[in-house]
């Protein structure tokens, strides 16, 4: 009942409940639980990265048991926590997190931050997307993309390239990236999920030669999510869009040309797609996973299986979704964070923050 409770509105409580009773519950047992998930990401360390809208970020091992938690008083000027990332580099471990008007970089587990905000030249104070290529770091904002470019022999962060729509990007308000990494720096292939449609650049970033939008076959030009795979050899599936009118993909090539495109018409819970699962996930079971307000489907060839409540998510609003290092599925809803079942793909067992 209590998580139930979580997810009612103040006015339908008071109804149901009294005001009283609201006020001296409600705070405690949903407080109890965790506050609301803003982001997941399973990083090259093989840990699960939970973000929180105020109790900060937690980190479980592979198998979902926590192994810590960070919050103001580790440092952090914030405890919302929009955007995570884990990566290495030069035998460092690197974490990322977007918070309200900054970008926080800790090399030592979360000891100490350093911190890049607009003062520093950040273009924006909404951190929407996070993705790392040789150490630098792409940041998407609200206002645009900052790159903040990573010093290899200091391995430190130093100056940040700013690119809006005066470069090429179909809008300033960046919702998603995917990036197919590149040994050499500066030659990586970037893809910018905007509000105005998806940007391509072949360099990294420093230029956008290429828009996506409605007229090479998005249904809406409102990206949510985008994902890309490199690998020559599954042509058919190698760049897709998730927008709040469906999923459409097709080959990687520029100039973007989306031939599939699949909607609750083809059985999507939704049509707002929240997230893609990772690539990997595609490699291993030939399936995409696409996430959306009404449900996690999995896209196999052309028919697509929803999961729901019914398979142990405490809500279909699903947030987003990740693959661990064993294959397992995890996926956050905006109240709470599933680990798929070792013994049964279509089960789901909730991750515990307490």
């Amino acid at each position: 009942m209590i998580a139930t409770l979580c997810h009612f509105t103040l006015d339908d409580l008071k109804k149901s409940i009294g005001t009283v009773v609201l006020l001296l519950l409600v705070p405690m047992f949903c407080y109890a639980q965790q506050s609301r998930i803003l982001a997941l990401h399973v990083g090259d360390d093989e840990n699960i990265y939970v973000g929180t809208e105020t109790r900060g970020l937690f980190i479980f091992d592979k198998e979902g048991n926590k192994k810590a938690h960070l919050d103001r008083s580790n440092g952090l000027y914030a405890n919302q926590v929009r955007q995570v990332l884990q990566y290495s580099t030069d035998n460092t471990s690197f974490l990322v997190l977007g918070i309200p008007g900054y970008v926080a970089i800790t090399s030592d587990g979360g000891r100490s931050f350093n911190y890049k905000s607009k003062a520093n030249g950040l273009l924006g104070n909404i951190i929407t997307s996070l993705k790392t290529n040789l150490g630098d770091i792409y940041v998407g904002t609200d206002q645009g993309l900052s790159i903040i470019r990573y010093d290899k022999p200091s391995r430190s962060f130093g100056n940040i390239v700013n690119k809006t729509m005066r470069d090429g990007l179909p809008s300033d308000y960046i919702t998603s990236m995917a990036v197919i990494t590149s040994n050499t720096r500066d030659k990586c292939t970037l893809f910018v999920g905007t509000t105005g449609g998806v940007g391509g650049s072949k360099d990294c970033g420093l230029t956008f030669s290429e828009q996506g939008t409605t007229n090479n076959g998005l249904p809406s030009n409102s990206v949510v999510s985008v994902w890309a795979m490199g690998d020559d050899h599954i042509t058919w599936s190698n760049f897709a869009a998730g927008t709040n009118a469906g999923f459409s993909m097709g080959p990687l090539n520029f100039p973007f040309r989306f031939t599939e495109t699949y909607t609750t018409s083809q059985g999507l819970g939704n049509n707002y797609v929240t997230d893609i699962g990772p690539k990997h996930f595609l490699l291993f079971y030939s399936n995409f996973l696409i996430a959306t307000t009404n449900g996690l489907g999995v896209l196999s060839g052309s028919t697509i299986k929803n999961l729901t409540v019914a398979n142990g998510f405490d809500q279909n609003h699903i947030q987003a979704v990740d693959l661990t290092v064993q294959y397992r599925i995890v996926v956050a809803t905006t109240t709470g964070v599933f680990l798929q079942s070792e013994t049964d793909f279509n089960k789901f067992e909730r991750i515990r923050f307490d």
